[in-house]
């Protein structure tokens, strides 16, 4: 029995010393996979990095053979109007260029055409204000129509500046941008929605008399 128990222990004894030694095989490798793991994510990290700079670097090289500001002030530029709200309409542009919303070329191309068909219409005015306050309460809807579900931080202001552009035109009305206020404002907006008061983005815009302020045309919005 003694011998039986001495060889039982002998057995025992082998055995937890080939667990202990797969025990450090297991840890060996375990730390031998950490480092190779390691140097692979450093040597990404090192692509990515110098993928950054050489974005950051094509970027530089495309603004500098491309002076977008100078674009934005070429073609909204106007001999014949020297207007501050033209001014703050091109200033508030490039302030936009200066953000790095994906959205601000997207917005800042779009709002540009519609512009344009604007100051088409601006050169068809004639002597009839009616007829006037039509063609460009028209032309501001194609011109939101352009810039639907296309949000900036400068959007707001860029509508504030053309309704006065727009009013400006006229002896007795205003227009009103329709996200002047973020919330409605039953003296000038319809609502296209239910169960909220806040204001998405304006569908059309309103027009005012201009002395008793009363809503000749109220602003459709979105809720």
């Amino acid at each position: 029995n003694i011998k039986s128990i001495g060889t039982q222990i002998y057995s025992n004894h082998l055995k937890i010393s080939e667990l202990e030694q797969a025990a450090q095989k297991a840890e060996a490798e375990q730390i031998a996979f950490k480092e190779k793991f390691n140097q692979k994510y450093q040597a990404i990290k090192e692509q990515i990095g110098e993928a950054d700079d050489d974005k950051y670097e094509l970027e530089k090289q495309l603004h500098s053979a491309i002076p977008i500001t100078s674009l934005i002030r070429e073609f909204y530029a106007d001999p014949e109007d020297h207007s501050e709200e033209l001014k703050k309409l091109i200033d508030t542009l490039h302030d936009a260029l200066k953000d790095k919303d994906d959205n601000v070329s997207k917005f800042i191309l779009r709002f540009s055409k519609g512009y344009l068909y604007l100051k088409s219409t601006f050169s068809q005015i004639t002597d009839n204000e009616k007829d006037n306050l039509d063609k460009i309460h028209n032309s501001l809807t194609i011109l939101l129509s352009y810039i639907a579900n296309t949000h900036i931080a400068e959007r707001r202001p860029l509508l504030d500046i053309i309704a006065k552009m727009c009013s400006a035109k006229f002896s007795e009305y205003d227009f009103i941008s329709p996200e002047q206020t973020l919330q409605l404002d039953p003296e000038i907006h319809n609502a296209g929605g239910k169960g909220s008061v806040n204001i998405k983005e304006g569908v059309t815009f309103a027009v005012v008399r201009r002395k008793s302020r009363k809503a000749v045309i109220h602003a459709d919005v979105i809720v």
